[in-house]
C-alpha cells in the first residue's frame, strides 16, 4: 500500500486486491465481511484444517473462544453453547464465539483489542497476521518481527500446513462426468476469478471436448442467500441479489432428468437474474426474474474456452 492520506490507502489497497482477482462486482462485501472478522477467521479455521491442528494447538497464537464485554476469555452460557451449532456457521465470528490472540502483548484477549508484540499498538494482531501469511507463502522476511518461540512454532505449522494444501489440490479430471458448477457473480466470499473459473479453465485443459462439465455463472448473486439484501448496498431497497438457491434446486433437477432420461444439460452460459427489489417472488413473476439456463443461451451469454483463453461474458 501507499498513499498519504485515507483515500489514497484505500485506492492503494483496492489496486492490491484488483491485481489479485478481486473484482469490481464483490466490492460491497469489502465491508460486511471485514466489519464481521471473516477473513481472520478463515486464515486461522482453513490452516488448522489443513494441518490437521488439534483444538488446543492454536495456530499462529490464535484461538476460538468466548468472550467477556471487555475481550478476555470467559465462560460461555450453557443456553448459548446448546445453540452453537444452530446459531454457527463454522467460524468463530457467529455463534458468541470470538478469535482470541493468545500472544497478544496484553493477551490473551479478543483480535478486535489485541496490542501485538511488535508494535506495541492495538493493529488487531499483525503478529497473528504475519505468522498466517508466511504459511501461505513461505516468505520468511514475515515473521522477523516475531520472537524466537513464534518463529519455531510458525516454521512447525508451514509444514504441515502446506502438506494439507498438496493433499486437497484438484487435478480437474473428472474423467467425462457429468456435473454444473453454479457460481454467483458477485460473490464477496468465494471469489470467480480464484475458484469457479479457474477449476473450469483446468477441466478443459485436461479433459477438452470428452468434459461433461458446465459452468453456470448467474448475476447478481452471491453464496450468503441470508444476505440476500444488505445494508452496506441500498437501505430499503429490498433484495439486491438474486437467490443463488433457486439454480441450486434447479441444477439438481436438471441433473436427475440428465442421469435418469437423458435430457440435455444447459451449456456453460452467464445467467442474467433480476432481485425481486421490495415485490415478493411469485409463480407469474419468477420466469422473467429468475430466468432458467437456456438450453440454446444467446451469443451474449455463452461462457467459452478455447486456444487456453477462458471467456467469461460481462
Amino acid at each position: 500500500m501507499s498513499g498519504d492520506t485515507l483515500a489514497e490507502q484505500s485506492a492503494s489497497a483496492l489496486a492490491v486486491l484488483r491485481r489479485n482477482g478481486y473484482a469490481p462486482g464483490q466490492d460491497w462485501g469489502i465491508p460486511f465481511w471485514e466489519v464481521v472478522n471473516i477473513w481472520r477467521s478463515f486464515q486461522q479455521s482453513y490452516s488448522a484444517s489443513y494441518g490437521r491442528f488439534a483444538l488446543w494447538e492454536n495456530v499462529c497464537d490464535v484461538s476460538f473462544g468466548a468472550t467477556d464485554a471487555t475481550g478476555w476469555p470467559a465462560p460461555i452460557a450453557e443456553a448459548v453453547a446448546k445453540r452453537l451449532f444452530a446459531d454457527g456457521t463454522g467460524a468463530p465470528v457467529f455463534g458468541a464465539l470470538s478469535l482470541i490472540a493468545d500472544g497478544a502483548q496484553n493477551g490473551p484477549i479478543a483480535e478486535n483489542q489485541a496490542v501485538s508484540r511488535s508494535t506495541s499498538r492495538a493493529d488487531l494482531n499483525l503478529d497473528g497476521a504475519l505468522c498466517f501469511r508466511y504459511l501461505a507463502t513461505g516468505d520468511r522476511s514475515l515473521l522477523a518481527a516475531l520472537d524466537t518461540p513464534s518463529r519455531a512454532r510458525a516454521d512447525a505449522a508451514r509444514a504441515r500446513v502446506r502438506q494439507g494444501m498438496r493433499e486437497v489440490q484438484a487435478t480437474g479430471r473428472l474423467r467425462g462426468r457429468p456435473a454444473l458448477l453454479i457460481q454467483g457473480r458477485e460473490d464477496a466470499n468465494v471469489f470467480p476469478n480464484w475458484l469457479p473459473r479457474p477449476y473450469y479453465a483446468l477441466n478443459q485443459v485436461e479433459e477438452g471436448p470428452r468434459s461433461g462439465l458446465r459452468y453456470i455463472e448467474v448475476t447478481p448473486a452471491q453464496h450468503g442467500d441470508a444476505n440476500i439484501s444488505t445494508f452496506f448496498l441500498r437501505p430499503g431497497a429490498g433484495a439486491q441479489f438474486a437467490p443463488l438457491h433457486f439454480y441450486l434446486l434447479d441444477g439438481l433437477d436438471r441433473m436427475w432428468e440428465h442421469l435418469t432420461r437423458g435430457t440435455a444439460l444447459p451449456p456453460s452460459q452467464v445467467v442474467r437474474a433480476v432481485p425481486r427489489g421490495l415485490q415478493p417472488y411469485s409463480a407469474a413473476n419468477v420466469p422473467s426474474l429468475l430466468p432458467r439456463p437456456a438450453l440454446a443461451p444467446n451469443a451474449g451469454d455463452q461462457i467459452t474456452f478455447a486456444n487456453g483463453v477462458l471467456r467469461v461474458p460481462e
